[in-house]
């Protein structure tokens, strides 16, 4: 048995070549890699995987159900360790990524998660106005230079996560209708799996020592895919929300929108920030952008509860409260770009 498994789901893959050799190059080299094909099996995957059995302990599995979070459940499943890695297979690791996740394992025994760093590396073309939160879309993630206990507010992703194995088995693992699944772009996988673990009483630790690169390629720089990505964000806080609230009502709804969509004061930091940073006219562009990304988010997240209309009944009846509560928030939002 060895002590760390890394789990990569993989689907098209353009850059999984990438993530091995980077895997290839760690500094500890005591880990297992399993490749988990999802969907669709192809001839390249499992050749690259083949190449790759010469520097890595690796394995190739195919799993026939479409969904990235199918697949890290049936790789966890398959891992022979305590700990377990997870690399989304267009992410590149630092050299001393699993000695980092090791270290860190050790050092917060009592920790059911811990995640790191996520920096962006843009293949082509960068628009101007692709900052804040279409970063964040694309799965950038820094909570500061000094390890620290994840709160309810923040979050961490799954390209650059670990956790124990008796996490996983008490939780039931990920949950597989939320997460990417083909190209649908739905997404908050890992915010139900943290919330999940910290009921138990574990500690969640975010560490910038913790290092993965994310590749970038130009089509997911475009605005229409980041509206796609707002969109489906939407459906699934909605799909978790349904999960983890069977009682579900306009109460618990008006709350979401408080303290979730548009009231975090992170995001309205990162606005005023960017206002000052930004030269004019890439920040009302960015500005611009933003609101219809928040509007796509809510058409997303309603469609999602009226599409389960007899769990949602009370909150579907009453829907217009949710409604003009929201484009309230809308409006106050708008005033910041507007002065």
């Amino acid at each position: 048995m060895t002590e760390l498994s890394i789990v990569i789901p993989t689907y098209k893959q353009k850059f999984l070549k990438n993530s091995l050799e980077g895997l290839a190059m760690q500094e500890d080299k005591d880990f297992e890699v399993v490749v988990v094909e999802n969907g669709i099996p192809t001839d390249v995957t499992q050749n690259l995987c083949l190449d790759f059995r010469k520097t890595l302990k690796l394995r190739y599995i195919f799993e026939e159900i479409a969904g990235a979070n199918r697949s890290r459940n049936i790789g966890t499943k398959n891992c022979n360790s305590e700990v377990i890695g997870l690399i989304d297979d267009d992410c590149i690791p630092d050299k001393e990524w699993t000695k980092r996740i090791k270290e860190y394992h050790y050092t917060y025994p009592d920790a059911g998660i811990i995640g790191g760093k996520v920096t962006l590396k843009f293949i082509e073309f960068k628009p101007e106005w692709l900052e804040g939160i279409f970063r964040s879309y694309l799965a950038e993630l820094d909570w500061g230079k000094n390890d620290c206990d994840i709160e309810d507010y923040q979050y961490l992703v799954g390209a650059n996560l670990s956790f124990k194995r008796e996490v996983f088995i008490s939780i039931g693992g990920f949950e597989e209708k939320a997460g990417l699944k083909y190209d649908n772009l739905l997404a908050n996988d890992e915010l139900d799996f943290i919330t999940n673990t910290r009921k138990q009483g574990k500690k969640i630790i975010y560490s910038p020592k913790i290092l993965v690169t994310h590749l970038i390629p130009q089509n997911r720089t475009s605005l229409r895919y980041l509206q796609r990505k707002s969109y489906s964000q939407g459906r699934a806080d909605a799909i978790l929300l349904r999960k983890t609230n069977p009682n579900f009502d306009i109460n618990d709804a008006k709350s979401f929108l408080d303290t979730i969509i548009l009231e975090d004061g992170l995001e309205i930091s990162h606005i005023n920030e960017l206002k000052l940073n930004l030269r004019k006219s890439v920040f009302l562009e960015y500005f611009r952008n933003f609101i219809q990304s928040k509007l796509l988010y809510y058409k997303g997240f309603t469609e999602e509860i009226k599409s389960n209309e007899s769990f949602y009944s009370d909150v579907v009846l009453r829907y217009s409260d949710m409604h003009n509560q929201y484009q309230q928030k809308i409006e106050k939002i708008k005033k910041i770009g507007g002065d």
